[in-house]
Formats: structure tokens, C-alpha cells, sequence
């Protein structure tokens, strides 16, 4: 699920959004979501209960506290209505965001998710309120790590595994590419980021977190220096600290190779979709 953030209004006092004036068809609000739609969402509560139980998960795997503050939810039955109402409301959107099934955006301090309402509703309301929870939290977070974390974190499964980006990076590491981490950081802007750079950013993530505690700790290590505001080098140069470069750690992990047809993960991608 890939997604799109922008950010609106930082210095400015932004327009009210459609939907603070008591001008859709249907409203609720569920914790600390604040929902508009256009027409009757089914399962609320429990979608909402979900995210608050995610948002607890992540604090205590990445080690910092996290901010769930109010959140914005204009959900919507039907596509073209979604789309009119990004055109309205997001500038400079490509046709390409358009297409995605939800984005996250900062609007004045509130986050705002829009999303589309069908059967992968639960994967991008995840996704996007991951953003929405990262961004208050953790000032300065990379780009890659931000779409990284949340690819990682859609899954409702828990295991943070995505087969299909797995498979687009086996194939292009037997076709000669090669991970670089230290590439993948100096990527800032949205428009840099194509689909293998999001596969890429997953996998960093997903190495980080599940391929042992000193993995994990370095990347606590370098959220909580993030959170303090201090001048954070690339968690690249960090990774170095564990001895080996952050490429070499992610050949060893992953096990793939150019012209190697077995793939040491045919097991554990079994167990993972059990």
C-alpha cells in the first residue's frame, strides 16, 4: 500500500475544511477519530479500537513515546467523489496520487486521512495513521523510514512481511541491482520515491525490526535521538557502530544474489503467511 503526505499550513491559519461546517452526509467520531463520510461506515468502533491497539504496538517496538492526538477521517463509498475532494482540498496532486486508495496530510496541527471505503480499507487506514502518528512524534523523520515503517505496519497480520515487494527485490537483485541505504537517504521529496524505492524502504524496515535485538536497538536508538530534536546523523552512519555496513547486513539477511535461483526465504515467507 503505497501512500502520499503533504504537508499544509504549517505557517498559516489554514481554510476550515469541508466537513467542519455540518455538511456531510454522515458523521461520527470514535476515540480520537473525528469521521466524515459520505454515507454510513460499517464497523467503526472497531476499526478505530484497531488503530488505538497499533498505536500501542508501535510505541513499544520502536521504543518512544508516541502522540495520538485528534484525527480527521473523510472516508468515501464513492471513487469520484474521493477524487474531487483531494482536487479541492490537496494542491499540486498528480494524477498518480490520485490513484492511491488513501494519503495522509497535516492540515493547520490536525492530521487528516482521506481514504477510499472497499476491501483494502483496513490496510490503508492503517497505513495512513501511521503517518499520522510518526509525524507529531518525531520531527525530522526520514522519508524513507517514514513510508518504510508504514508498509511495515499495514499488514493486519502483525508480521510486517510484504510478499510482493519481497518478490520485485529478489528479481532485481538477481538482475544485478543493489540495496544502498545511504542512496534511499537522500531522498526528500515524495516525487523521488518510485515503487522499488518503497520496496527498498520496506525492507530496510523490516530488517531493522525483525532481524534481532542490535538491529532493533539501533533504530530505537536513533528515533529517541530524533524525538529529543537533536542533530541526528543517517541511521546509515549509526549502523555502522554494529560492525558491518548496512548493505552488507542486508545481503546477509535477505540471502539473495545475482543468478541464484534458490531463495533461503522460502521458509520463513511459509511460516510468515501461515
Amino acid at each position: 500500500m503505497l501512500s502520499f503526505l503533504v504537508l499544509l499550513g504549517m505557517n498559516c491559519t489554514p481554510a476550515p475544511l469541508p466537513g467542519q461546517t455540518h455538511d456531510w452526509p454522515w458523521q461520527a467520531q470514535s476515540g480520537p477519530f473525528l469521521v466524515c463520510a459520505d454515507g454510513p461506515v460499517r464497523h467503526l468502533d472497531a476499526l478505530a479500537q484497531e488503530l488505538l491497539e497499533l498505536g500501542e504496538r508501535m510505541q513499544t517496538e520502536l521504543g518512544v513515546p508516541l502522540r495520538i492526538e485528534r484525527i480527521r477521517l473523510y472516508l468515501f463509498h464513492d471513487r469520484e467523489m474521493y477524487e474531487q475532494f483531494l482536487l479541492q482540498n490537496v494542491p499540486h496532486l498528480t494524477q498518480r496520487d490520485i490513484n492511491r486508495q488513501g494519503l495522509f496530510f497535516v492540515h493547520g496541527k490536525t492530521p487528516v486521512i482521506v481514504a477510499v471505503i472497499g476491501p483494502d480499507l483496513r490496510r490503508t487506514l492503517r497505513h495512513e495513521f501511521v503517518h499520522a502518528v510518526l509525524n507529531p512524534s518525531l520531527p525530522g523523520l526520514p522519508l524513507w523510514l517514514d513510508e518504510g515503517l508504514a508498509m511495515y505496519y499495514e499488514v493486519p497480520e502483525g508480521h510486517g512481511w510484504q510478499e510482493r515487494l519481497a518478490e520485485q527485490l529478489e528479481r532485481q537483485t538477481r538482475q544485478g541491482w543493489q540495496a544502498n541505504l545511504t542512496r534511499l537517504e537522500r531522498l526528500t521529496r515524495m516525487q523521488q520515491m518510485g515503487v522499488l524505492e518503497y520496496a527498498e524502504a520496506w525492507s530496510w524496515t523490516f530488517l531493522l525490526l525483525r532481524a534481532g535485538p542490535q538491529h532493533r536497538t539501533c533504530l530505537q536508538g536513533f528515533l529517541a535521538d530524533l524525538q529529543r530534536g537533536a542533530a541526528v546523523p543517517p541511521l546509515s552512519e549509526r549502523w555502522r557502530i554494529m560492525g558491518q555496513t548496512p548493505e552488507q547486513a542486508w545481503s546477509i539477511f535477505y540471502g539473495w544474489q545475482p543468478h541464484r535461483r534458490a531463495s533461503p526465504w522460502s521458509h520463513l515467507r511459509q511460516w510468515l503467511t501461515q
